[in-house]
């Protein structure tokens, strides 16, 4: 049994006053047997959950460096 997943990320990163505006857009197609179908939304979590704390940490990196 095998699944497919294909991502795509892109990240914007722009000043906003003393701040930084840090965004990722995640664009991803996962592919599943029917039987592994259950698996699917835990995944999805698990993708947004990472890419909230990927965000942070990149947003705290770039503010640190412009220090």
């Amino acid at each position: 049994m095998s699944a497919s997943l294909d991502i795509d990320i892109h990240y914007t990163i722009e000043p906003l006053g003393q701040e930084t505006s840090v965004a990722r857009k995640v664009d991803f197609t996962i592919q599943v047997p029917k039987l592994m179908s259950l698996v699917k939304p835990l995944v999805e979590v698990a993708f947004r959950t990472e890419n909230e704390r990927i965000l942070a940490e990149l947003k705290r990196y770039v503010e640190a460096q412009s220090r």
